[in-house]
């Protein structure tokens, strides 16, 4: 999990806004989409 959130916070640092959520929820996209707050959301800076 640390190597998930060091690559995430890199990513964000790019202007990527990035979620990281178990991978085996239901419809995770369509979920984040409708803007459904769970897992970690790393905003760009």
């Amino acid at each position: 999990m640390q190597t998930k959130f060091k690559i995430a916070q890199s990513i964000a640092e790019h202007g990527v806004e990035v979620f990281i959520v178990n991978s085996k929820a239901e419809n995770v996209i369509s979920r984040l989409v409708d803007g459904e707050k769970f897992g970690t959301h790393i905003n760009p800076k």
